[in-house]
């Protein structure tokens, strides 16, 4: 199965599933406050940057493996790892975010079980996609984005407030799953009986040292990456207010859907056939440069048909409240075009095992950004500029994982030869 079809295949349901989501949006944004869908968007902010270290790559080993009995061990690996990483990281993110009202345990807990529905997800995810199923993969979104919606509909005409959102976030996470086990009944939870029979625990140290490569560069290129795309929602909070945090979050989540279902898409089928194809440098390489080509002619076609019409846009869907939607639309087009582009280049670096040259661009562009964050701090820059900058640094690490990419498949292909 070539890489676009493959990625045809993700893309069928989570496609018409976004479209679902974009037709209730405007629903959304008139049942709750500003302030409330901030508070939302920080507590999904938090998943994007868990899900790159919850299981320190495991999860993209299950993807890569092909031996059934080691991806049962490592799923039951990925989730000792997202258990333990859920309750820290939770706990982190809502002390740094929130500060000293971070002091409920309920508030902890809530967040604790986001984090942790969302990873199972993403197993299920990472699982199908391992087995070449695109079709159960696209099923998976489907049902998780519509019962996302229809749950923040529902539950928002009695009580619409941000407890509402943050649960409804739970649930549809748990939904999928739970329809998921109710038609396969017990065959899954014997098959984990018999794995964790066999499986030795003590061996999880002996794991994580084996696949360093994974465990500790990939992880943290990954972590880095996450925390570059999301760093900009808790700077605002702290900085400005949870109502610059809803209309940066509400101009990403917009902005961000040609990237999350093509892009992610394209990586993910990319990073099947990379894997497949992985004594055949050559082939790669070919593939690379196609799809790239590709990825720039849709990203010029998307976010420049975006960018110009963003004012009439969020005018016709949006009420007037949230009339600076469009303005930050603006600025994140040629970043997230630029991220459109270079999606396939992180997956093909952690595949040939150059994770480690990633997380070093990954992890310069980050400090760049907390400079640029102190730098508004201390000079009351608005908001809207210091959105410029921090896109303005992203585009270029982009750019460089790309030319990265490339570099190091052309010197396997020369040796190879």
């Amino acid at each position: 199965m070539s890489v676009i079809i493959f990625a045809a295949k993700l893309m069928k349901g989570t496609v018409i599933a976004q479209l679902f989501s974009i037709a209730l949006l405007p629903i959304v944004t008139r049942i709750y406050s500003q302030e409330s869908i901030g508070v939302l968007y920080l507590i999904t902010n938090c998943i994007v940057m868990y899900i790159p270290i919850a299981f320190l790559r495991a999860d993209q080993m299950i993807i890569n493996n092909v031996v059934t009995q080691q991806k049962k061990t490592l799923f039951l690996y990925s989730i000792i790892l997202m258990s333990i990483s859920a309750l820290f990281f939770s706990l982190i993110y809502g002390f740094l975010v929130f500060g000293v009202e971070w002091h409920s345990v309920w508030a902890w807990l809530a967040l604790t079980l986001v984090l942790l529905a969302s990873a199972i997800f993403h197993l299920l995810r990472c699982h199908y996609l391992s087995i070449l199923n695109p079709d159960m993969v696209s099923k998976l979104q489907i049902v998780k984005t519509t019962s996302r919606y229809f749950l923040f509909i529902i539950l928002g005409y009695f009580y619409s407030t941000y407890a509402v959102l943050i649960f409804s976030e739970i649930i549809s996470f748990i939904i999928p799953v739970a329809l998921l086990m109710c038609r396969y009944r017990s065959a899954p939870i014997k098959s984990i009986r018999q794995t964790v029979d066999n499986l030795k625990w003590y061996g999880l140290v002996d794991f994580l040292k084996k696949n360093k490569n994974y465990t500790l560069h990939d992880s943290l290129s990954a972590f880095f990456n996450s925390l570059l795309f999301s760093i900009t929602l808790p700077v605002a909070m702290v900085l400005y207010s949870a109502s610059s945090v809803a209309l940066y979050g509400l101009a990403l989540q917009l902005v961000s859907i040609p990237n999350y279902h093509a892009g992610k898409a394209l990586s993910d089928s990319f990073q099947v056939f990379a894997s497949a194809n992985i004594l055949k440098p050559g082939r790669i390489v070919n593939e690379f440069d196609v799809l790239t080509l590709k990825l720039v002619a849709i990203s010029s076609g998307i976010y420049g048909a975006g960018y110009y019409l963003s004012d009439w846009l969020v005018v016709l869907i949006f009420s007037s409240e949230w009339v600076g939607l469009a303005e930050i639309i603006k600025v994140l087009c040629p970043m997230m075009g630029m991220a459109l582009v270079s999606a396939p280049s992180s997956r093909v670096l952690a595949v040939i095992g150059k994770g480690g040259d990633k997380a070093i661009v990954d992890g310069v562009t980050l400090i760049l950004v907390i400079f640029a964050s102190f730098y508004v701090y201390h000079n009351g820059i608005p908001f809207i500029s210091f959105v410029f900058i921090v896109s303005l640094i992203r585009s270029i690490s982009y750019m460089l994982n790309l030319i990265l990419a490339r570099y190091h498949l052309l010197n396997m292909r020369a040796y190879n030869e």
